[in-house]
């Protein structure tokens, strides 16, 4: 490489290349009818896989995971059931990476929301969304 090719890519912007840091995801009822509150549309505001949000939620639910099998290895009479740890990991990971519900006051907010097994369809709307890199991703006018 040479000293004006790489001066031209320090000078480029690849700022249409990057992931954005945040997505929004208008839910939906399991029906597949848009989720209204007030008649308003509900939405989420998530954080994505290129934030320190994402990124720290990720690891707390790889070292959750790591020590449950641990603990499954060991003889811990106080052990919930698998089931119900995972669910509890699932949780906190959506709730970490949650930036704010829009139209949605729900009593204990994104905690609650996450935790509430009626509401389930919620959670898996938001996983499925943001293990699409392409909701975290505006195409440029010029491509």
């Amino acid at each position: 490489m040479t000293k004006t090719t790489t001066t031209a890519a320090a000078a480029a912007d690849f700022s249409a290349f990057m992931l954005d840091t945040t997505s929004r995801l208008e839910l939906e009822l399991p029906n597949g009818a848009p989720m209204l509150f007030d008649g308003k549309p509900v939405a989420v505001l998530l954080y994505g896989p290129a934030t320190d949000e994402y990124a720290k939620a990720r690891a707390a639910m790889e070292k959750e995971s790591a020590a449950r099998v641990f603990r499954a290895m060991g003889a811990n009479k106080n052990k919930k059931k698998n089931g119900e740890d995972d669910a509890e990991a699932d949780a906190k990971f959506l709730t970490a990476i949650t930036a704010e519900f829009e139209n949605f006051p729900y009593p204990g907010g994104p905690a609650a929301i996450y935790r509430e097994p009626r509401l389930n369809y919620i959670g898996n709307q938001v996983r499925s969304h943001v293990n699409d890199l392409g909701n975290f991703f505006k195409e440029s006018a010029k491509s």
